[in-house]
């Protein structure tokens, strides 16, 4: 009689979920040109009401060396709107077996005051793996409530160079009623949508996308990779409910953050007069003014509640002497409108690689705010965060790009000045002589207009001379050389000269 025996293997529970993040277990398609894998990239959002949801997160990353070792530390930020439930983070090894867990009690607790800022309510909490052992795997997983809706993240199945995904996903649960604004770029992803009870779920997913290597000189990321977009209809924040279906409601919403804010102290009311009641032009009255703010007040960053929207109102600026971009614009606009002038308060997304504004899909597209004066023929435009800037001048950080200008009846978008080839020249005279030893002894003037002469215009306000001396000697093609002198000058102006 033959005997046949069985033999029986047991495997826990734990080892087979821990083989989920084994790296053997990554095809090799997503390895290639890939310092790092997302293995999961997880946002569930349930909107309860326009002012109350609940965000869920889960981040699974392979890190394959040491270019992506920044992607073991997490931070999440949260403030008077937003609640943080838990945190929890885990390390795995190359094998996914997992070698450290902790939970938000253990995590470092940060100001979110930047080197920028005066004050800021936001706070972080931070935490670093620093693990050095590649590859290996971070696991991070949050929930959050919002106690008031500014806006939602936007989703990007790939956001960055030398990280290829495996599996992302976005989802928003909301009630039937409210209407799910959301917008596909570079795309044609189509949500998956179920309704339950008085829910309905909004499901996007995206599998294995290889990693890509960025180019220099490439169009930006947003213009080429798919996103799709989303923000709120009703919202409400603060006390304050607004609709972000239409510009015209959006503008709305924003005007009534900045309505009443107008109001002068009497002495500044005074100095207004003072420095514009003998003057004819409007045009002058605006480079009076604008030239009396910049040398009245400087920059601060003050970020409190919904201080990320809301300016300080005019008396505080004045009294204070400082403020951020909005409570400067804000305070630039009342001291034309003590003058007779119409100013605008303008909403801008700043920086030389800012975003394309999306025109047909409203939404809070900005992170900077500027003044304008409308006129008869052209419009003036203030950066009212600079004490040496040209009235007039965006420059490259806010030219030739959309922006949001706010008024009672809404929104209305907006171009700032286009720079052209004309604008911005750098034109240099070279006189110099050689003598019979070789040594060369050369004089150089260079003419700079436009954008191009920024750089120079730091150099003269916002460098020491030894910073100067220091740029100057390193900025020539020529082995060896000296400065011996030199000297800046500068002409204000729509294009000013360096």
């Amino acid at each position: 009689m033959r005997k046949i025996f069985f033999l029986l293997l047991f495997i826990s529970p734990d080892v087979l979920f821990a083989q989920q993040y084994n790296v053997l277990l990554i095809p090799d398609s997503l390895k290639k040109n890939a310092d790092l894998v997302v293995r999961a990239d997880e946002l569930i959002m349930e909107i309860k009401s326009p002012g109350k949801a609940t965000l869920k997160e889960k981040h699974v990353y392979t890190i394959l060396n040491e270019t992506a070792a920044r992607y073991a530390g997490y931070a999440s930020r949260y403030d008077k709107f937003v609640s943080i439930n838990y945190i929890n983070a885990s390390l795995y090894d190359a094998m996914g077996k997992e070698m450290k867990h902790v939970k938000k009690k253990d995590m470092q607790d940060v100001s979110g005051n930047g080197e920028e800022s005066l004050m800021s309510d936001s706070r972080y909490k931070e935490y670093n793996f620093y693990y050095r052992s590649y590859p290996y795997t971070v696991e991070f997983e949050e929930e959050d409530d919002l106690d008031g809706i500014q806006g939602f993240a936007n989703w990007y199945p790939l956001r960055y160079s030398g990280r290829s995904v495996q599996y992302s996903k976005y989802v928003i649960i909301a009630p039937k009623n409210y209407v799910v604004r959301y917008k596909q770029l570079n795309c044609s992803i189509q949500p998956v949508i179920t309704e339950s009870g008085d829910k309905k779920t909004y499901t996007w997913e995206a599998k294995n996308i290889p990693a890509i290597t960025f180019e220099s000189y490439a169009p930006s990321w947003r213009e080429i990779f798919p996103v799709v977009l989303f923000a709120p209809s009703e919202f409400e924040v603060d006390g304050y409910k607004g609709n972000m279906s239409t510009w015209g409601d959006y503008g709305k919403f924003m005007y009534q953050l900045v309505k009443g804010k107008d109001v002068l102290p009497d002495n500044i009311k005074a100095k207004v007069h003072e420095l514009t009641d003998a003057l004819k032009d409007d045009r002058q009255k605006v480079y009076v003014l604008y030239d009396f703010m910049q040398k009245n007040t400087h920059y601060i960053s003050i970020q409190l509640g919904i201080g990320g929207w809301q300016p300080f109102d005019a008396t505080y600026v004045a009294t204070k002497k400082y403020g951020d971009c909005k409570a400067l614009s804000n305070y630039m606009v009342a001291l034309l409108k003590e003058a007779g002038i119409k100013g605008k308060y303008v909403e801008i997304m700043s920086g030389p690689n800012a975003p394309q504004m999306v025109e047909d899909f409203p939404y809070s597209q900005a992170d900077h705010v500027i003044a304008c004066v409308p006129m008869a023929k052209d419009t003036i435009w203030l950066e009212c965060t600079s004490q040496t800037v040209s009235p007039g001048f965006m420059g490259s950080f806010t030219g030739d790009r959309k922006a949001i200008l706010i008024d009672e009846d809404g929104a209305h978008i907006v171009n700032t000045p286009v720079y052209n080839a004309a604008d911005n020249l750098q034109l240099r005279i070279v006189n110099a002589t050689i003598n019979t030893e070789g040594n060369l002894d050369a004089q150089v003037n260079t003419r700079f207009t436009g954008v191009q002469q920024e750089e120079t215009h730091s150099l003269m306000y916002g460098a020491s001379k030894e910073q100067r001396e220091k740029y100057l000697n390193e900025s020539l093609n020529l082995p060896t050389y000296q400065v011996d002198k030199s000297n800046y000058e500068e002409e204000k102006g729509r294009i000013p000269a360096m």
